[in-house]
């Protein structure tokens, strides 16, 4: 037998492995999660889930800086809201998602302005994801 027919069987066997896998364990192993998914999925599921509340802090830093933009970029900021909104609804449950539109409990400053609006909008946000980042990490 040739290293040719050893090589086809070898990823013979791969594919079958893969096609009966789930395709979120599938992504888990691909991205090297393996032993962790089959050890511990509730870490697994917190890490997932904290990265995914990082990329949303960086996306609103980037807004962040587009602030004094014209025009502000309201379409942007609106599509990000509902994006992470869906995430936490889906992934987190619906309490999630309901205090990341609620800014109870927290002071800001500004003058009223559209630019000032959008700010307040991305500051308490970021801090509720960063609550949230907070509550996953215990």
């Amino acid at each position: 037998m040739g290293i040719l027919e050893v090589a086809g069987i070898f990823l013979a066997v791969v594919g079958l492995v893969f096609a009966f896998e789930a395709p979120r364990e599938r992504f888990l192993r691909f991205i090297g999660y393996k032993d962790k998914l089959q050890a511990a999925p509730a870490e697994v599921s917190t890490r997932l889930h904290s990265d995914r509340l990082g990329e949303f802090l960086v996306e609103a830093q980037v807004l962040r800086r587009r602030s004094r933009e014209e025009p502000i970029p309201v379409a942007a900021h609106n599509a990000w809201v509902e994006v992470a909104s869906q995430y936490l609804r889906d992934q987190l449950g619906s309490s999630y998602a309901a205090r990341f539109n609620d800014f109870s409990g927290m002071t800001f400053y500004g003058d009223g302005s559209e630019h000032s609006n959008y700010e307040k909008s991305l500051d308490g946000r970021s801090r509720r994801l960063n609550e949230f980042l907070a509550e996953l990490s215990k």
